[in-house]
């Protein structure tokens, strides 16, 4: 007697998204803005730098935000 599993193609789908996702490490800040333009660009950058734990760069990033628009007050 032979037992068949019956997944639903959506059910597939779903698990073939998560295991693409599960070998992705995580974005590299360099990766993702190479060379920012605007204030937002280099505050997420910084907020990926911080994420790593590479707390001089964020602060770089965060104070080149700041000098590109002093009177943003969510760059503080």
């Amino acid at each position: 007697m032979r037992f068949v599993i019956v997944i639903p193609s959506s059910l597939l789908l779903l698990i073939a998204i998560f295991m693409i996702g599960s070998t992705r490490g995580p974005y590299k800040p360099q990766t993702v803005y190479p060379a920012p333009n605007t204030a937002e660009e280099f505050l997420k950058r910084g907020r990926l730098y911080e994420q790593e734990g590479n707390y001089e760069k964020a602060l770089s990033d965060y104070l080149q935000a700041e000098q590109l628009t002093p009177e943003d007050s969510s760059v503080y």
